[in-house]
């Protein structure tokens, strides 16, 4: 999604799309990868549309509340398991578009020019089964997106397939290359988001810059420590 010369040297583009795809911190601390105890929320799923509506509350909103709606994921295969860890450990990615959002009304990923991304339409479903639902609702660009929904413990959870049919990365190998390249953009990223709440940048295209600029420098640094370890 919105690929660029820049995004894919630092495959931000994998990891952020994850925000924009279904889809956090301020201080100098690093995030914390700590799954967040959700509160039981079996009798408001008991019924599909108690599901739906929780789903259209959260991914409606600009960006979506991706942190939310990660602890409502039921993963269906070890791929689908990995985005929906991935999500729950990584809130921070929604902190820093929440904060993108409310100095420059944008999200972190755009190119200056184009149109800006559009909150997701409500999602309305099409198939109702006991224990099965899909539905669809539109994308951030205008693009239909399929929602499912699946009934197990008594309960209705989101499928982990509308996570992975959203998902650029659909194997398991790459997805763990994926992972693996991207963990080290966490490093300094709270540190960031404060500096953009801090109102340290006039501009959003100011604010990528900085930041694609302190990843180059981490890139650098990390080349050359590790050729001086061998």
């Amino acid at each position: 999604m919105w690929i660029s010369h820049w995004r894919r040297s630092f495959h931000l583009t994998i990891l952020l799309a994850l925000i924009a795809a279904a889809f956090a911190g301020c201080g100098a601390a690093e995030p914390k990868r700590q799954t967040v105890v959700e509160p039981d929320r079996s009798p408001e799923f008991a019924k599909v549309e108690g599901l739906l509506e929780y789903f259209n509350q959260q991914n409606t909103q600009l960006p979506p509340n991706v942190p939310a709606l990660a602890s409502q994921y039921l993963p269906e295969s070890d791929l689908q398991r990995g985005w929906v860890i991935w999500l729950k450990n990584n809130a921070s990615y929604y902190e820093l578009d929440k904060a993108m959002y409310e100095k420059f009304n944008e999200p972190f990923l755009h190119d200056s020019g184009k149109e800006l991304p559009k909150a997701c339409g409500p999602a309305k479903l099409n198939v109702k089964g006991d224990r099965r639902a899909e539905g669809t609702y539109t994308g951030p660009r205008g693009e239909a997106r399929k929602l499912y929904l699946v009934w197990t413990g008594g309960r209705w959870w989101i499928s982990g397939r509308t996570l992975e049919d959203s998902m650029t990365v659909k194997d398991p190998d790459s997805f763990a290359v994926a992972m693996s390249r991207g963990s080290n953009e966490l490093e300094g990223l709270s540190g960031f988001i404060a500096q953009i709440r801090n109102g340290e940048f006039k501009t959003a295209a100011e604010a990528r810059s900085a930041r694609m600029a302190m990843l180059k420098t981490k890139s650098k640094a990390g080349k050359l420590l590790s050729s001086t370890g061998d």
